[in-house]
């Protein structure tokens, strides 16, 4: 999983999964045992976290301390949020409960809250992208998912800089109205570009683009 100690973290186009701590099994900003974590802020753009477990619930929540801020944007999040402040810029599939602060929540970028941590999200597979030898893994939709045309767009959506309109796998997000892009780090329906690991003997590789993963930064 996550965990911010401290510092300013900024993740775009991240999947967090099947990860498993005694709490918040997957995504936890900042602690109280760690005499650095006086600061801690984190940015999620088109974060999809799911299926991670803890001592409590196997669809466990995202966490951060009382202090702490945690700002959200087009993410899948199915365990709901604890602790400190959350924020969001909209366009947020939540599975469970996360109340979320008054402000800068931007309208009408509504976000869905369900109850039963359902986002409709696949597991962990394949699904193109950078790293074939590594083994990079994404989580598709499901056809009905909440997550499909609700993200927002412009500078805290798909236009995120980190984000600029692709996925995880590097596939071109669906920006083109009426149409909306997908919360989370996966673009339903969109094709990644070929990489390297892809190229077959005689194909031209002119033709072949290559591209980078989405990850998590801190600084």
């Amino acid at each position: 999983g996550v965990f911010n100690r401290g510092n300013a973290l900024t993740m775009a186009n991240v999947t967090i999964s099947n990860n498993q701590a005694t709490y918040h099994g997957g995504f936890a900003n900042g602690s109280p045992l760690h005499a650095n974590s006086q600061f801690g802020i984190a940015y999620l753009y088109h974060v999809t976290h799911s299926e991670n477990k803890d001592q409590v619930d196997a669809k466990s929540e995202i966490a951060t301390l009382p202090a702490y801020n945690v700002y959200l944007s087009n993410s899948v999040i199915d365990g709901g949020c604890l602790g400190g402040k959350f924020y969001t810029y909209g366009g947020n599939i939540f599975g469970k409960v996360c109340d979320t602060q008054e402000e800068p929540n931007v309208d009408p970028f509504a976000d869905f809250q369900g109850t039963d941590g359902n986002v409709g999200v696949q597991g962990l597979t394949f699904n193109g992208g950078p790293e074939l030898d590594a083994g990079f893994y994404t989580q598709r939709l499901d056809g009905d998912s909440p997550a499909i045309d609700a993200a927002r767009d412009g500078i805290f959506g798909c236009l995120q800089m980190d984000v600029n309109k692709r996925d995880a796998r590097n596939a071109e997000r669906n920006t083109q109205p009426p149409d909306k892009c997908d919360s989370g780090a996966y673009e339903q329906g969109s094709i990644p570009p070929k990489f390297k690991a892809e190229i077959v003997p005689g194909e031209n590789k002119e033709t072949v683009i290559g591209g980078g993963s989405g990850g998590a930064q801190g600084t």
